[in-house]
């Protein structure tokens, strides 16, 4: 009843709901995987903070790889239509191998490109994870006037492009990595210490070097979801 009350109300707009239900199960939904775990990650790099809102302590969470993959799987079997996997660098599957996240490789995702060809997903998305570190420095990583911190975590931007182009290959598909969000740094970190808008040495530096500037070297099937903003 509720249903046909929805197609006539709709239909009076000139909608057609059900023609518009078979469009929208066409269209990927690139759904992240941190809601599982309150965005604890599974690289153990360090408490969550730096400016996030989550705890990480929210009863029943994920607590491991397998916990993660389980919920995930539950999940999407309630969801309709096509979906992706998007994902943070912090979920890296390091099976007790000591790296940081400036040297993180491809093989260390190559178990959820497993997962989500077992799920028949679209694809999988990617995301750097500036934050919940360490080398969090003040607050700050592709900003910080500690040049050593800066280099890291261009690194790291570095190593997620390589990842993310692993993960258009090996899923046949494009993956959209970093937005406006994820590169946000401070805007007065980089205009100068003093608050009077005098702009460092490394505006330039923090937007294009942590990307490389080398966009053209990329695969075809590798995508930035949204252009740094100069005003990041």
């Amino acid at each position: 009843m509720s249903c046909e009350f929805t197609q006539k109300a709709y239909a009076a707009y000139g909608v057609d709901s059900e023609a518009a239900k078979k469009a929208v199960n066409e269209i990927p939904i690139s759904i992240h995987c941190w809601q599982g775990d309150d965005v604890v990650g599974l690289d153990q790099a360090g408490a969550l903070g730096d400016g996030l809102q989550v705890t990480g302590n929210y009863i029943g969470r994920a607590r491991n790889f397998e916990e993660l993959k389980q919920d995930i799987k539950f999940a999407f079997s309630l969801i309709p239509g096509k979906k992706r996997l998007n994902l943070h660098a912090s979920y890296a599957i390091l099976n007790g191998e000591k790296v940081d996240r400036d040297a993180y490789r491809p093989e260390h995702f190559a178990p959820w490109v497993a997962f989500a060809k077992e799920l028949g997903l679209d694809g999988i998305d990617f995301n750097p994870t500036f934050f919940s570190h360490p080398k969090m420095k003040n607050g700050l990583s592709l900003s910080s006037p500690d040049e050593d911190i800066r280099k890291f975590w261009v690194k790291h931007g570095q190593a997620c492009l390589k990842i993310s182009e692993y993960l258009a290959k090996e899923m046949n598909s494009h993956c959209a990595i970093g937005s406006r969000r994820n590169l946000q740094v401070q805007e007065g970190a980089f205009r100068g210490q003093d608050g009077r808008g005098s702009k460092s040495n490394f505006e330039k530096e923090r937007v294009s070097y942590a990307f490389c500037g080398k966009f053209s070297e990329l695969s075809a099937h590798s995508e930035l979801s949204e252009a740094p903003n100069k005003g990041a």
